[in-house]
């Protein structure tokens, strides 16, 4: 390892301890020109999946985004953060398992299946968050549909919609039934 002050090539290891269960293991470094010390952690990297975005860019999946979206849908919901984390650890699990490409319309799938299992109302916010609604009507349909989905409620028939009755017309109608039309302006 090179120092990071001088730039010597050569480093001592003083001590080395795992963390997170053997996930990370740090190490205290010494270097033996100019003496400095400091410390690396070494983190075990997976090989992870890669994801295709709806723009058609590829990257390296993140779980760190997985949390923090869990975290924002989550927010002011009685659910707790262990709860959470024990959701997204699973959800990584299953992700990370799956080799090759995944689609974010995949992931997004997975996420509201998880986030109902918490609370309907994360799902929902996640949902219309990933549907980008672009009007009221739109926001609705996105409403409905998750309603339906998961049985929560019944979308209602569509009703004709009929002109209340005018004072107007009842006092016509009232005229013409006793065999005199008569109009309210000829008085």
């Amino acid at each position: 390892m090179r120092c990071p002050v001088c730039k010597g090539d050569d480093s001592q290891v003083i001590d080395g301890r795992a963390k997170d269960g053997g996930k990370i293991y740090r190490r205290r470094r010494r270097c033996p020109d100019c003496g400095r010390r400091w410390n690396t952690q070494e983190r075990i990297r997976e090989n992870a999946p890669r994801v295709r975005h709806r723009d058609g860019k590829i990257e390296d999946f993140d779980g760190t985004v997985l949390f923090e979206c869990f975290t924002r849908h989550c927010g002011k919901l009685p659910v707790t953060p262990h709860q959470q984390e024990e959701v997204v650890e699973r959800l990584l699990t299953r992700l990370r398992g799956e080799a090759g490409l995944l689609s974010t319309e995949g992931i997004a799938e997975a996420m509201m299946g998880t986030l109902l299992e918490l609370h309907p109302i994360a799902s929902l916010r996640f949902e219309t968050e990933w549907r980008r609604p672009q009007n009221a009507a739109d926001m609705l349909e996105i409403v409905w549909d998750f309603a339906d989905r998961n049985g929560i409620l019944r979308r209602p028939k569509k009703q004709k919609v009929t002109r209340a009755p005018t004072r107007r017309r009842t006092v016509r109608k009232a005229f013409a039934k006793r065999g005199r039309a008569k109009s309210h302006r000829s008085r």
